[in-house]
């Protein structure tokens, strides 16, 4: 990895700072906007691409080359400790140890003197008690900053959801008394090719606080209590080790418990009530979704403070089956529910989660005794590189094919349109039942047609061959599919439609290309049974199987009706009316996935 240059320019009151590296034999920039007039920063330093560029390096075994920058000789020192915690943490990740090469030692008294006291704040608990606490301690100097990224929890170009943001975070640092700052970065598109965010956020926030020469002291909020950490990214063993003579890194509030922090500073403020935010889904736009396993589990933890019922930013209402979305997929989620598990008590809900929630970390204690007894990485489930895939359901009729049954007969020039409109009367129409059993396995096509001989009078030697062939040669979209088949890199990809027989004899095997565009394909003739049946059992069925997660689930469905079912389990919902709709969907999720990274979660 080699350092080319940094560079800033300035326009129209905003400071853009580019870093040009190559890495791999590419070229990479990586750059950081901020308003000019919040921020001093000095060219020659490059600590804060050093601090962001020791792991993707590790990873990709290249040494650092600072092409004569100057470093902080105390950050220099620690970059050998830095690695070997590396190492001795992230065995998943196949590290090679490297050397810095080709630099400066700084010049510390190019520092300037007028210096400030900052925080990373995204509204949310740990980011509160922060300031909260701080400001109640004995300290002389005082938090005076609060520093958002845009870019590490908001993907760049969702400017509605980042101006809410904003309108949100001004008016809690206003109540707060403090400055609110924000700097906007492609620094995690360029990690996440590369390295989960679980792996590099410490890193990342840290580089922030060396970008600029007027932090002397930054403070990162703790997710995790003393005794409950694991491995991790941002962690009290490793935060430190980034700092240099003149920026000190603080890894605050490790004494308190998220609960703790919920029931004495959360609780005790007005302005954290307001204004908290948890969420990172953000469906629909909302800044608290309600319904992710991360404002769950914080709404639980509220109403076992008594004080939900008083916070204005959470619209949905808590009951049992709030619960059932909950999941745990890993060590340090699993600490926070055994934190929260002793204060569920007092009412009926509480009880319930109570019983509930010890269920889950029972299923996922026994999963990780079974894990370590097959000689597997625990923390498998926390790494990028062994990321299971979470899903897309896609139907067919609708969707990917838009042609009925017994198409040809709609031609006026058929010798069988005359039964046409018989045919279509009779089976949906009057005997629609006989139609949705055809789809459960109770009929074969045959069987339908033998039918409709005898009750339409339509002779079943012409019309059962001119179905196969229908379904044969039924449209099929290509430009979806090669949607579909882009997206497999990101996304287990299902099939999944209500059909008949017809579907797996004559549609698939006609249409080599369908089924080879899906990781798997499921139909309800052979299930025996629908997409709706048993409250969507077939969904939960197979996010079970995989191992994903619901809300980061996606159905595209014509039907309303399936769409509000798989919607109503915590999926993502999608209910196109015609092929360019799809294709629009289709495109906008490329586009997420492709250039930014919630597919991973």
């Amino acid at each position: 990895m080699i350092l080319q240059s940094i560079s800033s320019i300035k326009r129209k009151g905003i400071q853009l700072i580019n870093i040009v590296f190559l890495f791999q034999n590419k070229q990479e920039i990586v750059w950081f906007e901020i308003l000019d007039n919040q921020f001093v920063y000095d060219e020659r330093r490059a600590d804060f691409f050093l601090t962001f560029a020791v792991l993707p390096a590790m990873i990709r075994g290249e040494d650092i080359d600072l092409s004569g920058f100057s470093v902080s000789p105390l950050l220099l020192a620690s970059i050998d400790r830095i690695q070997d915690i590396y190492l001795e943490w992230f065995k998943e990740l196949a590290l090679t140890k490297i050397n810095i090469v080709n630099l400066q030692e700084e010049i510390l008294e190019t520092r300037i003197c007028d210096r400030i006291v900052a925080s990373f704040f995204s509204g949310g608990i740990d980011s509160f008690d922060t300031v909260i606490n701080s400001d109640q301690e004995d300290r002389e100097e005082k938090i005076g900053f609060l520093l958002y990224i845009y870019g590490y929890d908001i993907r760049l170009g969702d400017e509605i959801l980042y101006a809410a943001t904003r309108n949100h975070l001004d008016a809690a640092a206003k109540d707060l008394g403090k400055k609110m700052v924000y700097i906007g970065t492609n620094l995690r598109e360029f990690t996440e090719r590369f390295v989960g965010w679980d792996f590099i956020h410490g890193p990342a926030l840290i580089a922030i606080g060396h970008l600029f020469n007027n932090i002397k002291t930054l403070y990162i909020s703790a997710s995790n209590s003393m005794g409950q950490f694991t491995p991790n990214g941002s962690h009290p063993s490793l935060d430190p080790f980034f700092a240099s003579e003149t920026l000190k890194i603080i890894h605050y509030g490790i004494e308190r418990k998220r609960i703790d922090k919920i029931l004495k500073n959360i609780a005790s403020s007005m302005t954290a009530r307001s204004h908290l935010r948890v969420c990172w889904k953000n469906t629909g736009g909302a800044l608290n979704c309600g319904k992710c396993e991360k404002c769950i589990r914080t709404m639980i933890a509220l109403k076992a403070a008594n004080i939900l019922d008083t916070m204005p930013v959470f619209k949905d209402k808590l009951n049992e089956q709030s619960f059932f979305a909950l999941k745990i997929p890993n060590e340090g989620t699993a600490n926070l529910y055994r934190e929260l598990v002793p204060h569920l008590q007092g009412t009926a809900l509480l009880d319930f989660g109570r019983s509930h929630i010890i269920k889950l970390l029972d299923e996922f204690d026994m999963s990780v005794a079974h894990t370590k007894l097959e000689n597997r990485e625990v923390s498998k489930s926390n790494g990028f590189l062994n990321k299971t895939k979470n899903i897309l359901f896609i139907d067919f009729n609708g969707v990917i094919s838009y042609n009925p049954f017994w198409a040809s007969l709609k031609d006026p020039k058929h010798e069988l349109n005359p039964y046409h409109a018989a045919i279509e009367e009779y089976l949906f129409k009057n005997k629609i039942d006989i139609v949705l059993d055809w789809m459960l396995g109770k009929y074969t096509s045959e069987q339908i047609h033998t039918l409709l001989e005898k009750e339409v009078g339509v002779p079943y030697i012409k019309l059962f061959p001119v179905f196969c062939d229908d379904c044969a040669n039924i449209d099929v979209s290509k430009k979806i599919l090669d949607k579909v088949r882009q997206l497999r890199q990101f996304y287990y990809c299902v099939l999944i439609t209500d059909n008949m027989d017809s579907f797996d004899r004559f549609t698939l095997t006609n249409n080599p290309l369908l089924a080879d565009s899906f990781d798997r394909i499921d139909n309800s003739y052979t299930m025996g049974r629908f997409k709706k049946s048993d409250d969507g059992q077939y969904f939960k069925d197979r996010v079970e199987e995989q191992g994903a997660i619901m809300e980061n689930c996606i159905l595209i469905d014509d039907s309303k009706n399936n769409g509000a079912l798989f919607e109503s389990i915590g999926g993502k919902i999608y209910t196109p009316k015609s092929e360019a709709e799809v294709i629009e969907q289709l495109d906008t999720i490329l586009d997420t996935v492709v250039h930014k990274w919630e597919w991973q979660y």
